[in-house]
């Protein structure tokens, strides 16, 4: 069976989204029968890897878009030169009025490649990948992968209703997805749609390979009991004040907070220059890490932080990675529908604290005691997988390969 995966992010790129989709070809390579090529976009020109494993990368496609619209940047005064140079202008302002040359030059590559393949994975988010596969679909079985809700990222003026009909057009042969999304779709989708959804979990809980003897530190950081937080801050989805506040009580009890990761969204420079410049003593701000150094941040804490999202829909996958280290955790949720009060109803060794809760001395007394109970307490790992086996790579790989076969067989 030859795939083709339709993703954003190529290799080695290290966002969640990425990661999720190379663990999912990394279990469908174990079948035989399957090759896969994998095309996307690179971040970086270092980052132009022709092969994963046993997987062809495709650049082409993109790397064509980007000299167009570096040409059409020089050219910006000029309009009518630049439609006389770049013919493919017309072809990009026809094509779908919100298409990018990139859409539009990754669907031709896949149309004139057409023969070579048996079935589409499209994988979202972005969801451009979906546009793609969804106008070759009389061509390719397709199978669309969604690890978002589209409504997430589409203008207020858009109802649900309407998000399912550009969801779901028709063109997917299967529609694979969280149990949590599908929920979602169920008030609004028709019963025909609702047939095609299966349903696989994040494949992030796995045992993981890691050095806890790599230090991460940007000064002198001794503290009795290390918090660890690794993930990214947004100003209006995951805001970390309400953690800050939190610090602001509990570090006269040795217990300091180590940040790894980034910002997406605007945080104002004062705020910055506050609390990631390593200028408060109990505040350990190490920036970006790789995936496998920021595995070795969280296996070699005394308790992991987790701030859950402000919507509903969207379940952080870092939550699984956390519960995969078998830490304790301290999990601050925003709204009593949040999600990872689910995930974690199994998990033994956490405390749920919903954000904006008043900072009593009793709350405050007790994360303190949640902290010296629990820090130097691990779950098994044989512990972890019997109770979120639906999130194991081996399970959702499973889950991908027979669907995949699936969509073949039926063309």
């Amino acid at each position: 069976m030859r795939i083709l995966v339709i993703h954003d992010e190529l290799y080695p790129n290290t966002s969640a989204n990425a990661r999720i989709v190379y663990r999912i070809v990394d279990e469908l390579l174990k079948h035989n029968d399957v090759e896969i090529t994998i095309m996307g976009c690179a971040q970086t020109h270092e980052q132009f890897a022709q092969f994963y494993h046993r997987c062809r990368v495709i650049h082409k496609p993109w790397l064509k878009a980007c000299r167009y619209v570096q040409i059409k940047k020089r050219l910006k005064a000029f309009k009518w030169i630049r439609y006389l140079l770049i013919p493919q202008s017309i072809l990009y302002s026809v094509m779908h009025p919100r298409w990018e040359p990139r859409d539009v030059e990754m669907m031709r590559w896949v149309y004139h490649h057409r023969h070579k393949y048996d079935v589409i994975l499209a994988c979202s988010m972005p969801f451009y990948s979906i546009d793609i596969a969804s106008k070759l679909s009389k061509y390719i079985p397709v199978v669309n992968y969604y690890m978002e809700p589209y409504w997430n990222y589409l203008p207020p003026r858009y109802g649900k209703e309407e998000c399912i009909s550009r969801l779901w057009d028709g063109s997917a042969s299967h529609v694979i997805t969280t149990d949590l999304i599908r929920q979602m779709y169920v008030k609004y989708a028709e019963k025909d749609i609702l047939q095609k959804i299966v349903v696989a979990e994040f494949p992030n809980v796995f045992k993981h390979d890691v050095d806890i003897t790599i230090k991460h530190s940007n000064k002198s950081f001794n503290h009795k009991i290390n918090l660890v937080f690794a993930g990214k801050f947004y100003p209006k989805v995951r805001d970390p004040q309400y953690l800050f506040d939190i610090m602001e009580f509990i570090h006269a009890e040795g217990i300091g907070l180590t940040i790894a990761g980034g910002f997406n969204g605007t945080f104002s420079e004062s705020y910055i220059e506050k609390y990631f410049s390593n200028n408060i003593s109990y505040i350990n701000y190490v920036g970006m890490l790789s995936p496998y150094e920021a595995d070795n941040l969280l296996a070699s804490s005394s308790v992991l932080v987790h701030i859950g999202n402000t919507k509903p829909e969207l379940l952080p996958s870092k939550i699984l990675d956390y519960i995969s280290m078998g830490k304790p955790i301290i999990n601050l949720y925003q709204h009593d529908h949040c999600p990872t009060l689910e995930i974690l109803a199994d998990y033994p060794l956490k405390i749920n604290i919903r954000v904006g809760t008043p900072l009593t001395l009793e709350l405050i007394q007790s994360i303190v005691d949640f902290c010296r109970e629990n820090c130097d307490k691990q779950l098994p790992f044989s512990r972890i997988e019997q109770l979120y086996r639906k999130y194991t790579p081996k399970i959702v790989g499973e889950i991908f390969y027979q669907t995949l076969c699936e969509a073949n067989n039926n063309k």
